[in-house]
């Protein structure tokens, strides 16, 4: 799926999550990279090579086949295995993931996080009243399969920590995408969030693995979220397009910090926008 994990959010700076974040200080990047126990701490700026234990200064390729996209739907258990497989198999140097650093403190305390969505009512803020229907949505599906959403990225990290790679969260910053909404016509988000209902209680007639099953059947997610983009042109700006390319951003930046393989962990709707943005990016990069 591409629309995302979605919960309430605390007060945080507009787009401030460009930052580097470890146990030891913080600079500019274009990512948040998570330290793991044990972990020196290794320093990497924008449009420098990073200091590396143990590897010699040197050129680093930026191509992309060093990376590995593994496409995942939120809230689906076989998604959380292949996850967690595509990290044991390829033991990248960085496993990156689909989540801000907002999202990710959310998971590391699920139950707080439960306990804010199911007792949070609307605000009359159309842009938070939105994404609280989906952080609902997403809670409600989690607990049909049983796969919590976000379930699949705790797994991605946790296997990175086995084998000590670095663990960088590539997605926007969730008051960025949350001011970006505020710029779609109101029209459309009331369109929207008369849909969202309408969609959960389709979901608890047919079933919820009649869903997971649809969605893993080849081009159907690029046909669902082709629908959702007519219908829904500007929130799909807002929640999918902008988010592809702040995540190639980062990926751009990850290609000449680390030499080693990356493996990427994104929502299935994401895959096809992150790939065309990162190769788009690359292209312009070695032509300039």
């Amino acid at each position: 799926m591409g629309l995302g994990v979605w919960s309430v959010v605390g007060p945080s700076p507009g787009d401030s999550a460009h930052t580097f974040v470890d146990d030891c200080n913080q600079i500019d990047t274009p990512y948040t990279l998570i330290s793991y126990r044990g972990s020196r701490c290794s320093r990497f700026a924008t449009g420098k090579r990073p200091v590396m234990r143990g590897l010699a200064e040197m050129p680093i390729s930026r191509d992309i086949e060093r990376i590995v996209f593994v496409g995942v739907i939120h809230t689906d258990t076989q998604s959380v295995e292949r996850a967690r497989k595509a990290v044991h198999n390829n033991a990248p140097d960085v496993v990156a993931v689909e989540l801000d650093r907002d999202r990710y403190r959310q998971l590391m305390n699920p139950e707080a996080t439960r306990t804010i969505i199911e007792h949070t009512n609307p605000t009359g803020d159309t842009v938070q009243d939105l994404m609280q229907q989906i952080a609902s949505l997403e809670l409600q599906l989690g607990d049909m399969t049983g796969s919590p959403a976000g379930e699949e990225m705790m797994a991605a990290i946790d296997e990175g920590r086995k084998i000590s790679a670095k663990i960088a969260l590539v997605d926007r910053p969730i008051q960025a995408t949350a001011q970006a909404l505020m710029r779609v016509p109101l029209d459309e988000l009331y369109r929207l969030m008369g849909m969202l209902p309408e969609a959960t209680k389709d979901i608890q007639d047919e079933g919820v693995l009649s869903l997971m099953s649809m969605l893993k059947e080849d081009g159907a997610v690029e046909n669902m979220m082709g629908e959702f983009r007519k219908q829904f042109p500007n929130v799909t700006a807002a929640l999918i397009e902008q988010r592809d390319e702040y995540v190639a951003r980062a990926l751009c930046t990850i290609l000449d910090d680390v030499p080693g393989k990356i493996v990427v962990v994104l929502g299935a709707g994401h895959l096809q926008g992150v790939k065309a943005a990162l190769e788009r990016m690359l292209r312009v990069s070695s032509a300039s």
